[in-house]
């Protein structure tokens, strides 16, 4: 009898053994946290969504992807701050708000910089000019892993459509806290204020500041034309973002999974540009219906505009490594 409870006790723990070992052997997920500043049915953030199918799909859930939409994790700066430090891997960050980290990357903000074809633009800026951005990026803690698309900036205001310079002077116009965009509403004889996205709505409403510059798909999704009568189509800069991760987690990761995550951005990122472009044109339609009144700038009035912003792009480009974008970008246009 004795020796049977030996032996039962003997089975009883080399099983529990057994079990313990199997669940540990049982790896668990890597889960990834992504965050966007944009809202869900924005092309960004369902470039986002299709990242994480992809992601999750080419790894067999070995990898999950949890993305945080609508500024959940902070404001544009925090997001970049959180991805800096390894808070959150990942982010879809404005190239405005990045720019304050490499000041570098200020070129992309020249205005009418860029072609107002979307076609001419993206084949400008893929293969070495967004090679040389994102390396740049890379000594701040980040990695850039690609471009993603904004759209065309156009300009909403509330005292008169901007038709031209003139009528910017002394006007409050918000903008992203970028000394880029600063100096481009001073040159315009604008007031600039900067403010965070997360409160541009209720400035706008409040008063504290009486004209923006967006892409139509921010200004149609956050209902700017609630609280603006005017808008120009100016196309005076272009609103890129970039995928970014934390450059020390990236770097650790097993090739296969940095592999993964690369072709899975690169297919999503295209995934966006092509639904950014598509769903832009939606929304300037959708805007004609509000009561927002809409113009678009003639030729002349388009050429005063950039008299007055061409002069900037030498006087910014106050150090070699901006020039050497400057010239690398001009030979791709």
């Amino acid at each position: 009898m004795v020796v049977l409870v030996v032996i039962s006790l003997f089975v009883l723990t080399a099983c529990g053994r057994d079990s313990l070992t199997s669940v540990q052997a049982e790896k668990e997920p890597m889960v990834i946290k992504l965050a966007t500043s944009t809202p869900l049915m924005t092309s960004q953030t369902k470039g986002a969504f299709k990242f994480k199918e992809l992601v999750e799909e080419k790894t067999n859930g070995e990898v999950l992807v949890d993305i945080y939409p609508t500024s959940q994790l902070g404001s544009l700066r925090e997001q970049v701050e959180a991805t800096q430090m390894g808070t959150i891997e990942m982010s879809i960050s404005l190239i405005s708000t990045l720019s304050t980290f490499d000041e570098n990357l200020k070129v992309f903000e020249y205005p009418y910089l860029w072609p107002t074809n979307e076609g001419s633009l993206w084949k400008a800026v893929d293969g070495e000019v967004e090679s040389k951005a994102l390396e740049s990026l890379s000594n701040n803690g980040l990695t850039g892993l690609g471009f993603w698309a904004g759209g065309y900036k156009a300009i909403t205001s509330n005292n008169e459509p901007v038709l031209s310079p003139e009528n910017l002077d002394g006007v409050n116009v918000r903008v992203i806290p970028s000394q880029t965009l600063l100096k481009q509403y001073k040159s315009w004889g604008g007031n600039p204020v900067p403010i965070d996205f997360s409160e541009l709505y209720s400035a706008l409403q409040q008063g504290t500041v009486d004209a923006q510059e967006n892409p139509l798909e921010t200004i149609y999704t956050q209902k700017y034309y609630e609280v603006q009568k005017y808008l120009t189509l100016s196309n005076h800069g272009y609103q890129f973002y970039i995928f970014t991760v934390n450059q020390n987690w990236f770097d650790q990761l097993p090739s296969n999974i940095q592999n993964v995550l690369k072709e899975a951005e690169n297919e999503a990122g295209e995934y966006a540009v092509e639904l950014n472009i598509k769903q832009n044109k939606e929304y300037l339609q959708e805007l004609k219906k509000t009561n927002i009144e809409v113009f678009e700038l003639t030729d002349e009035q388009k050429q005063t505009f950039i008299e007055t912003s061409t002069p900037l792009h030498d006087e910014l480009s106050d150090n070699k490594e901006k020039k050497e974008l400057l010239e690398l970008i001009r030979s791709q246009l």
